[in-house]
């Protein structure tokens, strides 16, 4: 649906300044605030309408009719695009496609087109009121991203291949439903094709487009064709076979309707034919085998040869980082590690107090333990203390010493016990 003027500007209802607006360009050097403001007025509402009508190319009968209002039209469009054309908010088609071309062109081709370049440079200059077709530049661009992206999301003719190739089918289909206007598609795509975002081939009545990878300009290779071929050859087998397939069961159904009726001749010659299309069809198949060899084969060849290059890219990087020397070097820088670190535990040892000997500790704990099972009247005893001091008030201190005298325990220390033994052996 077109987006109209009225829609796009807010002054449209005001008559007054839509009058002035509407009215010829006076001389500029009268006025030049007002000649200046009136003509950015309409370059802008002319890159307005086109960005919402996606349609970037332009000419002077189409914004007359979308501009006009209350039966009347701008008198000053003409000048209005030839100033656009001059400030580089709008373009004539061509302007832009040769300035694409001389872009992507070498040094010898832009000299050899330079004197080209001037006299149509001298051209827009003597004939710019004349001017009748422009394009939005911006306009130009953001279509034109837009449709790069959708064709990056549709289905591959070959899909498992490195390039990325579409049908004109799918690259039409994506065309119209960005852009509704027919020449404004046709633009796009001639920009496209300028800026080697995509390239065309024409291929046995079929023609492809090879789509640009990482914004690199697309390049077309023998491989590129050959794997074309192989594919649209191997997807007309597909078609053909089952056709010759359907033919080979009508046939022998003729055989054996003509049989049950009695027609032997008959019968014998759709057999005949039958005959005729199982030899053709074991044919086709033996076609399509050889052609999904090498088709496949291709296809490796192209996997292989990726997996080459990243073995010579991780292989440069090894030989960067990695020389003979470090060998040496890490050899040395485990030796002074392990040197460290025995010099940091014997500090270590030497900074910790000495510490009781755990073994004699262990024969003493033992020792007692036999003196306690060896001795029957250890509980006997025990309860019997246990009873005596439950006896005891607080007031029979005398009683309680008398008891504690009773008991027999070695209370002298037992850590260190052996080392004093060895000392006073020593001495």
């Amino acid at each position: 649906m077109c987006t109209r003027a009225e829609g796009l500007c807010p002054e449209w209802a005001n008559e007054q300044r839509m009058n002035v607006l509407f009215a010829p360009l006076r001389d500029k050097e009268l006025n030049p605030e007002s000649w200046n403001s009136k003509v950015r007025f309409w370059i802008n509402l002319t890159e307005k309408w086109s960005r919402a009508n996606s349609s970037p190319l332009l000419d002077i009968g189409l914004l007359k009719k979308e501009f006009a209002r209350n039966g009347k039209t701008p008198h000053c469009l003409s000048e209005v695009l030839v100033e656009g054309v001059k400030s580089g908010l709008l373009s004539t088609p061509e302007n832009h496609l040769q300035a694409l071309k001389t872009r992507n062109q070498t040094w010898g081709s832009w000299v050899l087109g330079l004197g080209t370049s001037a006299v149509k440079a001298v051209g827009t200059k003597v004939l710019g009121s004349s001017l009748n077709t422009v394009i939005v530049p911006s306009v130009v661009e953001q279509l034109k991203t837009e449709i790069l992206v959708k064709l990056a999301e549709c289905d591959r003719f070959i899909p498992s291949h490195r390039s990325s190739f579409i049908t004109e089918a799918q690259l039409r289909t994506h065309l119209e439903t960005v852009i509704t206007q027919e020449s404004s598609r046709d633009f796009i795509l001639q920009v496209l094709l300028e800026e080697r975002k995509i390239s065309k081939l024409n291929l046995d009545k079929l023609t492809v487009y090879k789509l640009a990878v990482a914004d690199e300009p697309v390049d077309v290779d023998e491989v590129d064709k050959g794997l074309l071929h192989l594919k649209i050859n191997l997807d007309h087998l597909s078609n053909e076979i089952p056709n010759l397939e359907t033919k080979i069961a009508a046939e022998e159904a003729s055989v054996r309707s003509s049989l049950k009726s009695g027609a032997r001749t008959k019968a014998k010659v759709c057999l005949k034919r039958k005959k005729r299309l199982d030899a053709k069809l074991e044919q086709l198949h033996s076609q399509q085998l050889n052609l999904e060899h090498i088709y496949e084969e291709l296809l490796t060849a192209e996997t292989n040869k990726k997996i080459m290059i990243a073995y010579n890219s991780g292989l440069a990087a090894m030989k960067s980082m990695v020389d003979v020397s470090l060998l040496d070097e890490a050899e040395s820088t485990i030796s002074d590690l392990a040197e460290l670190l025995d010099i940091n535990s014997q500090i270590g040892d030497t900074l910790v107090m000495n510490e009781p000997d755990l073994d004699d500790l262990e024969r003493e704990l033992e020792e007692l333990g036999r003196d306690v099972v060896d001795n029957p009247s250890f509980d006997k005893d025990k309860e019997t203390r246990k009873e005596e001091i439950d006896k005891i008030g607080e007031n029979d201190f005398d009683s309680v010493l008398q008891n504690l005298e009773k008991l027999e325990f070695d209370l002298d220390p037992v850590i260190g016990r052996k080392k004093a033994e060895r000392f006073e052996q020593a001495l």
